[in-house]
C-alpha cells in the first residue's frame, strides 16, 4: 500500500515538473515566443544583428513569430513586430519590420516605423 502511494506521488511530481517546463522559450534565447510575449526589448542594433541577412527560419529562431505578415503587390513580404525594439534616443519602444524581396528567403531590409 505504501509503495502504491509512493509511485502515485512520484508520478504526480514528474507530471507536474514536465508541465512546468512546457512553456515557450524567451524570444531572444530560443524559438517559440512571438513578439508580443517578449519581456526585454531589443535595441535597434541588437535586432539588426540578429536578423539582417538571415533566412525566414533563422529569423523565427532568433526573435520568434512576427505580430503580422503581409505580401504587397510587388510580391515582397513584410514581417511586422509590434513594440519590439527601443529607440536609442528616446528609449521608447517601437515597431520593427523585416522585408523579404519577392522570391528571396533572406531578410533584405529593416525598418522601424
Amino acid at each position: 500500500m505504501r509503495l502504491t502511494h509512493f509511485y502515485t506521488a512520484l508520478l504526480f511530481a514528474t507530471l507536474l515538473a514536465g508541465i512546468a517546463g512546457c512553456g515557450p522559450d524567451d524570444a531572444r534565447g530560443g524559438a517559440g515566443k512571438g513578439a508580443a510575449d517578449a519581456k526585454k526589448k531589443l535595441t535597434r542594433d541588437e535586432f539588426r544583428a540578429l536578423v539582417e541577412g538571415k533566412n525566414r527560419k533563422e529569423v523565427l529562431e532568433k526573435v520568434g513569430k512576427p505580430s503580422s505578415t503581409k505580401i504587397i503587390v510587388s510580391g515582397d513580404e513584410k514581417w511586422h513586430f509590434d513594440q519590439f525594439v527601443t529607440d536609442p534616443i528616446t528609449g521608447k519602444t517601437q515597431d520593427a519590420e523585416i522585408w523579404f524581396d519577392k522570391g528571396e528567403d533572406t531578410a533584405k531590409n529593416l525598418t522601424f516605423p
